[in-house]
């Protein structure tokens, strides 16, 4: 009575022989098709790779209507004026003014879009930022970036004295400070929502 390999068809005389075949046979199989998906994923990486290396060497200007123009590296924008920050207030709620100030400030003029999130599943954002005298767009840290903003925003809210969100801005920092997960749900209100005014206007 002959006995088939299962993975390969090869015949042997004893149940013995074929088991102890199988075993190496099956891991020689297994083998090979890990070698072929880790050569696929090799080739599917090295596309990303370039696709990346394509997206970080594009030029930070934008041709607008025949005209070039240049993006302000992440930090040097200009300030919103007073009367801006006053609208803001005026206009929205006190949970939608931190994100209202983003938007004004990076998103409204093509020369301060220079925040943009390429994939809001990781913790990596990117900002214009001069290397070598040159302008790019460079990794950081997706939520070093909206606490930075958001600090930003406080600070030139608390420069007003408007004694409404003055109350709002304490709250907020003191979310930032809190050890329990549900004290700091404030804060992490504001930064998801700074996150999403980035990822709907980059």
């Amino acid at each position: 009575m002959a006995f088939a390999c299962l993975h390969c068809g090869k015949t042997y005389g004893s149940s013995n022989a074929k088991t102890n075949h199988q075993r190496v046979c099956g891991l020689e199989k297994d083998l090979a098709n890990e070698r072929e998906e880790n050569a696929t994923l090799r080739e599917e990486l090295k596309l990303l790779r370039e696709e990346v290396n394509k997206a970080n060497a594009r030029p930070t200007t934008i041709n607008f209507h025949k005209q070039t123009i240049n993006v302000l590296c992440f930090g040097s924008e200009p300030e919103l004026e007073t009367e801006v920050l006053r609208s803001i207030l005026h206009s929205t709620g006190k949970e939608e003014a931190i994100a209202a100030y983003v938007r004004k400030r990076h998103f409204v003029n093509a020369e301060t879009k220079n925040i943009r999130i390429p994939n809001k599943a990781k913790n990596v954002a990117q900002v214009v930022k001069a290397v070598d005298g040159t302008k790019r767009w460079q990794d950081v840290s997706k939520s070093e970036v909206c606490d930075t903003l958001l600090e930003c925003a406080l600070q030139k809210f608390g420069d007003l004295e408007h004694p409404t969100f003055n109350g709002f801005i304490d709250k907020v920092e003191d979310s930032m400070s809190a050890q329990e997960r549900k004290k700091r749900r404030l804060y992490q209100d504001q930064i998801d929502s700074i996150e999403r005014t980035i990822i709907n206007h980059q």
